[in-house]
């Protein structure tokens, strides 16, 4: 009869309850139906159900008791889930408070809980909280030594999580006072050991890109091992694997692969002489990116080769150590970067490497991005067969027996493949370039899989490769993928479909590229002068310099050179040009190629022309406002696009 129960009693229970510690358990919320859903509890919750008991009996309760609950709230806390213990733990505190009903324990066991909720990377409010609460403890109690550096402690382990401005500092504050406490103690309580300087490492590695941040971190934890070495800490205390990998993450950050990889080779030496530290592949991979993404790509490749061949064969002895898909997809990553001339075929060897791997079962995962990278390795390579042998790896994966969604191809397998055949001087590769634009716009309205939707980048790469390749019709075709393209993104207004003026530049020195009777060539030239307007007409797109290049460039093909209509095309286009500082050197060698020394004069405002220099002349020798945007005006070229 709980009725009758003592606080003895109720205290009694609590404490048997707290030895569970943060262990949750499931509870039935009805004894008599076991039907009835269970609901998750720990200590924390079943000790505020006994003390709100034990209030309904109106007895006083003991500030043991409210520590008691105090207590649970700290050693059940977590960032994680909604139930937030740290704030329970404050408004109970604050109740006892306004009662004058507490103690230092009560202080001290609110700190713990708010140490204890701040979550990892995220605003520093509950280590800022729990600071508070240790400036009132030292302020206004006199504490046990032990017991102040362990609250220091707590508070240093939630700073070294937030990532608010100035948390690293004052996780190095905390630091400070607990090394002055150790040193002042006559016994070791254990407190001040190696996590003691995983926490204040982690503080400044998560802010490596402020000054001195890696260094003061690095410097941190070249300490902790000479501590280690002259047997400062306590016997079970041993350097900690995550305060080695931060500082590596933390060099690699400010592009020092350099000093991280220093830092591999201690943690190599140190484990030797440690039970639980032991290195394993993230360690490697942290120094292995780092590597790969520092500016010096060829010295880059030599020391990711070289750590991969480290790992493979430390492996044999230490299984930890053995390289994962990431390792692998680093690697793979190292050589497309390089810019080899074999780096594809290098990368399709590590491709085939980790089929062999998963296959075995061997921590390797093959992805579609396994597979991407080596066919845009090709994309982006000179070899002659490149568009074969990125076509090849695109059937293996279409032909995978495998069920894994994974290795199936998407959109940007396809577009990288018809990439290649764009650069390719294969008479068929704007066949096989369309081909796979159908496959792809196939597979995408049979699965509705949005990553198999064709995008603005695979219509542009199929109409340049259409452009590319003088086959009859191909013009027409060019034409009808961009007004497919253009009311896609009109009925969608999907952003992966919007235009630019790479479809647009592309379909025009696709007609200037026509080869064929005079019929042909008027309807080339009749589909360019649509496309041109429609650039000038546009709210989307704008002609740029390379658009007035290609179109001066269609003049000169399929009109007759120094007719009327010749002429009076190219003059509009040229002046057009000037008014919007677009002239570059392709513009001006169009613009000379094509037109007499009468019109060229008269366009550039010269009377000194010379036909046979013309092929020499520069936009430098012009008026620099003829050319003022040229620079500005052009965005950064994605990769794989040639004008």
């Amino acid at each position: 009869d709980l009725g009758i129960a003592t606080e003895e009693s109720y205290n009694i229970a609590m404490d048997a309850i707290l030895q569970r510690k943060r262990l949750r358990w499931k509870r039935n919320a009805s004894r008599d139906d076991s039907s009835t859903p269970t609901d998750v509890i720990c200590a924390a919750d079943q000790l505020e159900e006994l003390l709100q008991q034990q209030s309904c009996q109106d007895v006083p309760i003991s500030i043991t008791t409210y520590n008691k609950v105090l207590e649970a709230y700290a050693v059940c806390a977590t960032p994680r889930g909604d139930r937030n213990y740290a704030k329970r733990a404050d408004a109970l505190l604050e109740n006892m408070m306004q009662d004058d009903h507490y103690n230092v324990d009560s202080l001290i066991h609110t700190l713990h809980a708010w140490s204890w909720q701040q979550a990892n990377l995220q605003d520093g409010a509950c280590a800022q909280r729990a600071h508070e609460l240790l400036q009132l403890i030292v302020e206004e109690y006199a504490v046990e030594d032990a017991v102040q550096m362990q609250c220091y402690d707590w508070v240093l382990e939630a700073w070294s999580k937030s990532s608010s401005p100035g948390s690293r500092q004052k996780a190095d504050d905390m630091f400070s006072k607990i090394k002055q406490l150790n040193a002042t103690m006559n016994t070791d309580c254990g407190i001040f050991n190696t996590e003691t300087y995983s926490n204040v490492i982690l503080a400044w590695t998560k802010c490596a890109d402020e000054a001195g941040s890696a260094e003061r971190a690095h410097a941190l934890l070249q300490e902790m091992i000479h501590h280690y070495k002259d047997g400062s800490f306590p016997p079970d205390s041993e350097p900690e694997l995550i305060a080695f990998n931060g500082c590596i993450t933390a060099w690699a950050r400010i592009a020092r692969p350099d000093k991280g990889e220093r830092i591999l080779w201690d943690l190599e030496q140190v484990s030797r002489d440690c039970q639980r530290l032991v290195p394993n592949a993230k360690t490697y991979n942290s120094v292995l990116h780092a590597h790969v993404k520092s500016r010096d790509k060829l010295k880059a490749l030599d020391k990711a080769i070289a750590i991969v061949q480290h790992m493979e064969e430390k492996c044999k002895h230490e299984p930890a150590v053995t390289p994962d898909s990431f390792t692998y997809n680093t690697l793979m990553k190292a050589w497309v970067q390089s810019g080899q001339a074999h780096a594809p075929q290098e990368a399709e060897a590590i491709l085939s490497k980790m089929e062999q791997l998963a296959l075995r079962r061997k921590l390797v995962e093959i992805t579609t991005r396994n597979y991407n990278v080596v066919i845009n390795a090709y994309a982006k390579s000179k070899d002659r067969l490149a568009a074969s042998k990125a076509h090849a790896l695109l059937r293996r994966m279409e032909a995978s027996n495998n069920n894994d969604n994974h290795v199936q191809p998407d959109i940007i397998s396809y577009t990288s493949v018809i990439e290649c055949y764009a650069k390719s001087c294969d008479f068929d590769a704007s066949l096989e370039a369309e081909k796979l634009l159908q496959n792809a716009m196939k597979r995408y309205e049979l699965t509705h899989d949005k990553t198999l939707m064709p995008n603005l980048r695979t219509y542009t790469m199929t109409i340049q490769a259409l452009a590319l390749c003088p086959r009859q019709g191909n013009v027409v075709k060019a034409r009808e993928l961009l007004t497919r393209l253009t009311e896609l993104y009109d009925s969608t207004r999907d952003d992966s479909l919007r235009p630019n003026e790479y479809p647009y530049n592309y379909v025009i020195n696709c007609a200037a590229n026509t080869m064929g009777t005079n019929q042909e060539k008027v309807q080339a030239f009749q589909i360019a002068t649509r496309t041109y307007q429609e650039m000038r007409n546009s709210h989307l797109v704008q002609p740029d310099s390379f658009t007035h290049a290609f179109w001066i460039k269609a003049c000169n093909n399929l009109l007759p050179l120094n007719s009327e209509l010749h002429t009076k095309c190219v003059s509009i286009a040229f002046e057009q040009c000037k008014k919007d500082g677009l002239v570059t050197n392709q513009v001006l060698n169009r613009l000379v190629q094509g037109s007499s020394t009468s019109v060229v004069e008269s366009l550039l405002e010269t009377t000194t022309f010379n036909q046979e220099r013309g092929q020499q002349l520069q936009v430098q020798d012009l008026p620099s406002s003829w050319s003022r945007n040229t620079a500005q005006q052009q965005p950064r070229r994605p990769r794989g696009f040639k004008r």
